[in-house]
């Protein structure tokens, strides 16, 4: 690489979890954040929620099964980014 990369924000990290629930009381405890609001996003096949954690934003996702993609994610790589 030549140059340097001039990225100066990034909106939001993804993070599979196995439980939404137990991950949101998680990061409550940990950076002492308001209550969040989780959907389920039926065609996407996860339920989700956006916590916000100084400047960045987390996407909690929890599959709906596991034959969809994050499903799949978690099986091959576990809970994680």
């Amino acid at each position: 690489m030549t140059e340097a990369c001039t990225v100066k924000h990034i909106d939001h990290v993804g993070v599979a979890v196995q439980d939404i629930h137990a991950a949101l009381e998680f990061f409550h405890q940990v950076f002492d954040l308001p209550a969040a609001t989780v959907v389920e996003l039926l065609d996407q096949g996860v339920r989700a929620t956006l916590i916000q954690v100084g400047q960045t934003r987390l996407e909690l996702l929890q599959p709906l099964a596991d034959d969809t993609p994050v499903g799949r994610f978690i099986q091959r790589h576990g809970q994680g980014l």
